[in-house]
């Protein structure tokens, strides 16, 4: 579980396993086929790689500066001000990537769950969620994760050995 406020494996891993599922079933498919049209397998094809890289880079530079955060192991790599700078790009990319899946949460929401509520109510509440998660830590994060994927888990299997000897006879 959690040990002075770190992830283990299997926490990390669910968290990780929910959000890249999300994002590839509500982000991804919309962005990718808007720019590249009929080629968006082409798109996925090269991310995947790219995206193992950068984690690989990632994951080193994490065991190089075990100790600082992102802006740290920045200033430390490029020096004060131009580490600073890289930091700051950071924080924007991370600020707009928020805003952006905070409004692509209220769109889908609106639109397939609560389709008579404004959308920022939606967001609202999300935000709220999502400051309140943060402000309590790790742990309540891993364990609504946790228990998310253990629903989904048994939900799943329940709807596949019941719907499949169905479409079994059915064919």
């Amino acid at each position: 579980m959690l040990e002075k406020g770190r992830l283990g494996t299997r926490a990390l891993g669910t968290l990780t396993f929910m959000m890249v599922v999300g994002d590839m079933m509500m982000i991804y498919p919309s962005v990718i086929t808007s720019y590249a049209k009929q080629n968006a397998w082409i798109c996925a094809l090269i991310g995947v790689p790219i995206s193992m890289l950068l984690m690989a880079m990632f994951l080193k530079l994490g065991k190089a500066y075990p100790d600082q955060n992102l802006i740290s192991m920045t200033r430390s790599i490029l020096g004060f001000w131009p580490g600073t700078l890289v930091g700051c790009f950071y924080l924007y990319f991370f600020i707009i990537g928020a805003s952006t899946h905070t409004r692509e949460v209220g769109d889908f929401m609106t639109t397939q769950i609560f389709q008579y509520t404004p959308i920022r109510v939606v967001i609202l509440i999300f935000v709220i969620a999502v400051c309140w998660g943060s402000t309590t830590g790790l742990k309540p994060w891993d364990a609504v994760a946790s228990y998310s994927y253990l629903s989904e888990s048994c939900s799943s299997l329940y709807s596949a050995s019941v719907c499949y000897p169905k479409l079994i006879r059915a064919t």
